[in-house]
């Protein structure tokens, strides 16, 4: 457990300024130094309206999640200012960094910066998810209509193998039963075989 002050982040930010470490290293720094659910802060803070802030932890949520916020050394003087914020003051200067943060060309970063680590990492993740997105919703459908013939087929030769044997108004719940019973066997089938295709 670290208990984090502002001096620690902006000695960071410092050495990524003056390029001492580079953009990737700050980033596999803050994901392995900082530990927001059990990691302390000395600028925390609880506002009158009662909602809890701290600047340091805005800070390392940034540096941890660079890929993805595109955050570069052109807004470390941004960052180091937002940390001479008076932690009373801590709420309005949330604010205005965010506002900042809203008002970066994300579109323009990326295009510039989606080759290069850790940003490519994003990149990979994003196109890695909608792949998955799309492979699952193929499974679905798939799935369905696999789930949806073998219960028309259930139907079918329910009513062929019991349909000597049975009265006319017996037909329909007859026929229901053999096709609840195909479309859970299919399931079941098809469900074991798309664990096998992961």
């Amino acid at each position: 457990m670290t208990h984090w002050t502002r001096k620690m982040i902006e000695e960071k930010l410092i050495e990524w300024k003056t390029n001492n470490i580079s953009t990737i290293q700050i980033w596999e720094w803050a994901n392995t130094e900082w530990n927001p659910m059990e990691d302390g802060y000395d600028d925390i803070i609880l506002m009158e309206s009662g909602k809890i802030e701290c600047c340091s932890y805005v800070i390392l949520n940034l540096l941890e999640n660079i890929e993805r916020n595109f955050i570069t050394n052109d807004d470390i003087d941004i960052l180091l200012e937002f940390l001479k914020t008076p932690i009373e003051e801590s709420q309005n200067g949330i604010e205005k960094l965010n506002n900042y943060l809203d008002n970066i060309n994300l579109d323009n970063r990326k295009s510039k910066l989606i080759s290069i680590e850790p940003y490519s990492y994003w990149n990979t993740a994003q196109i890695t998810l909608a792949r998955n997105n799309k492979l699952q919703t193929i499974k679905d459908i798939t799935q369905i209509l696999i789930n949806f013939i073998s219960s028309l087929i259930g139907l079918f030769l329910t009513w062929i193998i019991f349909g000597p044997f049975i009265k006319i108004g017996w037909y329909l719940m007859i026929g229901m039963i053999g096709a609840v019973l195909f479309w859970k066997l299919s399931n079941k089938i098809t469900t074991e075989l798309f664990k096998l295709i992961k």
